[in-house]
């Protein structure tokens, strides 16, 4: 140590050096063993990583040669080019390719897309649905086509996702709920249908066919609360049409078409809104009344009828 100054200086600062070394000195020593504790804990826990990720991949090992995980891409557009770039996209991170196009149909198209993505070491997938078709969607030609194309492509081709299950077409597909009911005679017959529709909405029909007049009546209950109701009569040589949207605001909307064959051979269009609606001269349910008709406008009621069509397939589905 060197000193310089006064005595009195020199002998103050000489014991305030000594004074904060001999404070110091502990604190030295506790960041010392607080570094050593840091890497102690770091290799720890270097330790306890790997072996963890030793027991995933022993495990993974086990099951591998049992099970394949797949992980994809689907292709909705319309152009094969386009579906062969994106598999050059992402086959190097991928190993599954679906084709869900609405508009490549052509089942030479489907086969050359599916060429490419096999060449390209992926699996191959092609979904189909109530609004998704190929050339192929009648079930029969589609049976062979897969089992040539399989015989081709090997494991390669995992399959068809030929439509819904019960209930996924219940949600986004067209179902119908009842059987369509349907007599005849010699003198009449009749037919109706309830279904629902890909939007959502629930059609009711039926229609009458007499020896002097025939009827049929077709309502749409639309999920945001809007009903229309096509009403057709014919009777002997007039006929008709009333196209009557009804809204949630009760506002009601007639289109009315007149056909008159022993007169002008010429449809005549009314048109009742607010204003004329008094008018119309048949007789005109409330928005109350054409609503009270939907024959099912709860969600337990879509329940049970999807329960009732279903019971066989829902009582077995836990079967081996």
């Amino acid at each position: 140590m060197i000193a310089v100054g006064n005595g009195k200086n020199l002998l103050t600062h000489t014991l305030r050096v000594h004074v904060n070394e001999w404070i110091n000195r502990p604190l030295v020593v506790l960041r010392k063993q607080t570094k050593l504790l840091t890497v102690l804990m770091a290799l720890l826990l270097v330790g306890l990583v790997a072996v963890a990720g030793c027991a995933v991949l022993n495990m993974s090992g086990k099951h591998a040669g049992s099970e394949k995980f797949y992980v994809g891409v689907t292709y909705g557009g319309s152009s094969i080019q386009e579906a062969k770039e994106l598999v050059d996209k992402v086959k190097n991170y991928t190993n599954l390719f679906v084709l869900l196009s609405g508009t490549i149909k052509n089942v030479a198209a489907v086969e050359e897309i599916g060429e490419y993505v096999i060449a390209s070491k992926l699996n191959y997938v092609i979904y189909m649905s109530h609004n998704v078709r190929y050339d192929i969607w009648e079930y029969n030609e589609l049976v062979k086509w897969t089992i040539a194309v399989k015989e081709r492509w090997g494991e390669c081709f995992v399959g068809v996702y030929y439509y819904d299950e019960p209930g996924g077409t219940m949600i986004d597909g067209t179902v119908d709920f009842l059987e369509n009911i349907r007599y005849q005679t010699e003198e009449e017959e009749y037919w109706s249908y309830l279904s629902k529709g890909c939007r959502g909405e629930i059609i009711s029909y039926y229609s009458y066919v007499g020896k002097t007049f025939a009827v049929s009546n077709m309502s749409t209950y639309f999920p945001d609360g809007k009903i229309d109701v096509d009403y057709y009569r014919l009777y002997e040589n007039v006929s008709s049409i009333n196209s009557i949207s009804y809204y949630p605001d009760r506002t009601i909307t007639i289109l009315e078409r007149i056909w008159d064959s022993q007169n002008d051979f010429v449809w005549k269009e009314n048109f009742y809104v607010s204003e004329n609606i008094t008018k119309y001269p048949h007789v005109m349910l409330s928005y109350e009344e054409i609503l009270a008709q939907n024959p099912i406008r709860t969600h337990d009621d879509a329940a049970k009828i999807f329960v009732n069509m279903n019971k066989e397939r829902l009582e077995n589905i836990n079967k081996p």
